[in-house]
């Protein structure tokens, strides 16, 4: 956790540590207009700090927390990034490159988040699968790998 002085005058940066316990949370709750017109569901979330006082006693009113909250976790998960999933009906889908070319893959899924989603079936460790796939990809058709690495300024 790190907060930060809302103070314009303000200049230093305190960080922080503390543990909390989540006490009530509604998720869509409370729905936001973002920059260039994108709609984004917040959630509001109540936590109570379990640390000793004497670490974040002196934030006072005025300060802005910025905070990390684990909902979920797990050892040795199985996972694809959100960008990779699509539906088909009620089914969710992603594209396995297999020889040079798109398989579409049913999968079960487990936990998501905005970034990842856990897969409970379907996938196995190592399979590559096609990230932000277009509605004209199909099944069987010729993929290539793009590199990923950024390539030093001249």
């Amino acid at each position: 956790m790190s907060a930060q002085p809302s103070s314009p005058s303000a200049s230093r940066r305190v960080v922080f540590h503390a543990a909390g316990l989540m006490k009530n949370y509604r998720m869509g709750e409370v729905t936001v207009q973002a920059l260039r017109g994108v709609e984004e569901q917040r959630v509001r979330v109540i936590s109570n700090l379990a640390t000793a006082p004497q670490r974040w006693r002196g934030l006072g009113d005025g300060y802005r927390v910025e905070a990390r909250f684990i909902l979920w976790r797990g050892d040795d998960v199985l996972q694809v990034p959100s960008s990779a999933l699509f539906r088909v009906g009620d089914r969710w889908a992603v594209f396995v490159v297999h020889n040079g070319r798109a398989q579409r893959r049913w999968i079960e899924l487990g936990h998501r988040s905005g970034l990842a989603a856990q897969v409970m079936q379907g996938l196995s460790a190592g399979e590559k699968v096609v990230v932000y796939p277009d509605d004209t990809l199909d099944d069987g058709a010729r993929v290539a790998s793009r590199a990923t690495e950024r390539q030093p300024a001249p």
